[in-house]
């Protein structure tokens, strides 16, 4: 610690105006590393940044705590700012002539299936047609919905029928609209793959919850 206090020192004491250090340290070490940079550069202190450094699982940890990153830490000077870039608006349009402005669209959806995030997987219902938009399968909504609240609950973040009722949500001019009168015909349709599809993945399938609604 002492030859790291001597060139931390060093490394202060040569910093620029809009200097800034950055030092990599694994998870054990971190906080004494932090204390010592404290120390040597108090009130400097910018952040972290924490840096994943393995794709797979350590698994040698008797503890079965995979350790897949070490910490950036960061100190620097006042004048010291990370370079930013202006924003583009290249991409976005307004071809509705919506009184907003341009805008574009964005991927509500997370790459989790119904199984393992079942409290996200719900239909999207357009309020002006009625008509229910479930999502992939394979992949479930970004925000909850209010309808899947319990007694008590509320959301930290907007809910996917608030954007609905703000007028965020794009839904399809075109499209192919179904209707199943029976629950039998709905299961016909699927184990007969006519059923909508998200790219090649049917929308709806046997093994989803609340076919019968």
């Amino acid at each position: 610690m002492e030859f790291l206090y001597q060139r931390l020192t060093l490394a202060r004491d040569l910093l620029t105006p809009d200097g800034v250090i950055l030092v990599s340290i694994n998870d054990e070490n971190r906080s004494r590393l932090e204390l010592l940079m404290d120390e040597v550069l108090p009130g400097r202190r910018l952040g972290s940044i924490v840096w994943r450094t393995r794709q797979g699982s350590n698994a040698d940890r008797d503890c079965f705590l995979s350790v897949d990153h070490e910490h950036v830490l960061v100190y620097g000077n006042g004048g010291f700012a990370f370079n930013g870039f202006e924003k583009s608006y290249e991409m976005y349009s307004n071809p509705d002539n919506d009184p907003r402005g341009d805008w574009r669209t964005s991927d509500l959806t997370l790459g989790f299936s119904f199984k393992e995030r079942p409290n996200l997987y719900y239909p999207l219902v357009d309020a002006e047609t009625g008509i229910h938009y479930p999502p992939n399968p394979d992949r479930i909504w970004v925000y909850a919905s209010e309808s899947r609240l319990k007694t008590g609950q509320t959301l930290q973040a907007k809910s996917m029928e608030e954007f609905v009722r703000l007028g965020q949500i794009l839904f399809p001019q075109e499209q192919r609209v179904e209707t199943w009168n029976t629950l039998e015909d709905l299961l016909a349709a699927i184990d007969a793959g006519d059923v909508p599809k998200s790219g090649k993945t049917p929308i709806l399938r046997r093994d989803l919850p609340d076919l019968e609604q």
